[in-house]
C-alpha cells in the first residue's frame, strides 16, 4: 500500500499519528483524547499492520 494511500485513510477516519509516542489520536473535540495501538488502527482501517508498520517507520526516518 501506498504511504499516499495510507495518509488519506488516516486523515479520512480521523487519526493523527504521534512521532513521540509511536501511538494514534482521534481528532476529536472532546478534552479526553484516544490514543491506539498499531493493531488497532490497522484492523479499523483495514489495511495490513506491515503496511502500517512501515509507513511507521518512514514517518519516523522523515521526522530525524
Amino acid at each position: 500500500m501506498q504511504n499516499i494511500e495510507i495518509d488519506s485513510l488516516l486523515d479520512q477516519a480521523g487519526f493523527r499519528y504521534d512521532l513521540t509516542s509511536g501511538r494514534y489520536f482521534e481528532l476529536l473535540d472532546s478534552d479526553e483524547a484516544m490514543d491506539y495501538v498499531t493493531e488497532d488502527i490497522a484492523d479499523q482501517l483495514a489495511i495490513p499492520v506491515d503496511d502500517l508498520v512501515h509507513w511507521e517507520e518512514q514517518q519516523q526516518d522523515t521526522a530525524r
